[in-house]
């Protein structure tokens, strides 16, 4: 932090507000020496600007018990990603019992598949990608999707959740054969994300990326 900035919020008695921001900067400086950690941590903090809702457990993360492992779980509405990392200075829901039982919408149908979603997101940022709102919220105005197993989803919803999870290597993934309302699950070693899909696509109008060339 610049110390004009510093020197800014005290001029302004923003004393409480300073302290937060020093304290996630120490957070931040701390996740030097694990690879990737820096990044996710960046994604936590993004991800609930990403959508609109007026649920207060879809503004918040929150710890939770899943598969007998402690988490920390981000959900919005469309997505829901639980991380093994901590939240550092990201304020938490602080009641678990109102929390939605997210655990509940995660399930393994199907085999899993390897993919390499840094490839995939890479790809899209090839055919002009750059993450934006409009490409992980509701509504039609994306223009990137990517296609597995008869099923779209929006790139910047990958995108979004996927990077809180992103440990640079391969991940597994499942799908539920063929049906094009499941959600794609994802998990890796620092986590798991589940993505919902969307509909009523017309091809013409979007950039396809797929996955199924892995």
């Amino acid at each position: 932090m610049k110390n004009t900035k510093i020197l800014e919020m005290i001029n302004n008695g923003q004393i409480k507000e300073l302290k937060a921001l020093v304290q996630d900067e120490i957070f931040s400086d701390t996740l030097e020496s694990r690879p990737g950690a820096k990044q996710r941590y960046k994604a936590m903090k993004k991800y609930f600007s990403y959508a609109d809702n007026a649920v207060k457990a879809y503004k918040m993360p929150c710890a939770i018990d899943f598969e007998g492992e402690k988490y920390t779980s981000f959900c919005n509405g469309y997505s829901i990603v639980l991380t093994k990392e901590p939240a550092g200075e990201i304020a938490l829901f602080e009641n678990p019992g109102d929390y939605p039982q997210v655990g509940k919408c995660i399930t393994y149908d199907g085999e899993p598949k390897e993919f390499d979603f840094n490839r995939i997101l890479a790809e899209a940022k090839a055919q002009g990608y750059k993450f934006k709102k409009t490409e992980a919220a509701d509504g039609h105005g994306c223009k990137y999707l990517l296609y597995y197993d008869g099923t779209y989803y929006k790139i910047g919803l990958l995108d979004a959740a996927y990077s809180i999870i992103n440990d640079g290597g391969k991940a597994a993934a499942w799908h539920k054969n063929g049906v094009k309302t499941a959600p794609l699950v994802i998990k890796n070693g620092i986590g798991i994300c589940l993505i919902l899909p969307v509909s009523n696509i017309l091809e013409r109008d979007k950039v396809i990326v797929s996955a199924e060339q892995d």
